[in-house]
C-alpha cells in the first residue's frame, strides 16, 4: 500500500468514526434533526464505499505485482535449472517460494471476485 493510499484511508476511517460517534452518542445541542441524521448517515455510507474503493485497488495493486514478480521468478528457475546441476538446486528453493507466491495470489484474486475480500 503507497503512502498516499494509506494516508487516504486512515483519513476515511476516521472521518467515518467521527460521524458513527456524532449518531451514536447524540451530543450535539440541539439534537440532530432526522435530515441531519440522514445527511449524516449517507456521508458514512459514501465514505464506506470510498473505503472498500481504496482497499480492493490496494488488494489488486498487491496480486497484480505479487505476479509480476512470480514471473520473474519463472524465467529465472529455467535459466538456474539449465545452467548448471548446482544452480539447479538452488532453483528447487526458489521454486518452492514460487509456487506459494503464485497460490496466494490465485487465492486473493479468488476471494475479490467473489466479494470476500475488498
Amino acid at each position: 500500500m503507497n503512502t498516499e493510499t494509506l494516508n487516504a484511508l486512515k483519513q476515511v476511517n476516521l472521518q467515518i468514526q467521527q460521524l458513527q460517534g456524532v449518531l451514536e452518542n447524540g451530543t450535539l445541542t440541539p439534537p440532530l434533526t432526522p435530515q441531519e441524521a440522514d445527511a449524516i448517515g449517507q456521508a458514512i455510507d459514501d465514505l464506506s464505499a470510498l473505503q472498500d474503493t481504496l482497499i480492493h485497488q490496494t488488494l489488486q495493486a498487491m496480486v497484480d505485482q505479487v505476479n509480476a514478480t512470480n514471473s520473474q521468478l519463472q524465467t529465472l528457475l529455467a535459466t538456474m535449472q539449465t545452467t548448471s546441476a548446482r544452480l539447479g538446486k538452488l532453483a528447487t528453493g526458489i521454486r518452492q517460494v514460487s509456487d506459494v507466491v503464485g497460490a496466494l495470489a490465485q487465492i486473493t484474486t479468488h476471494a475479490m471476485s467473489v466479494g470476500l475480500i475488498g
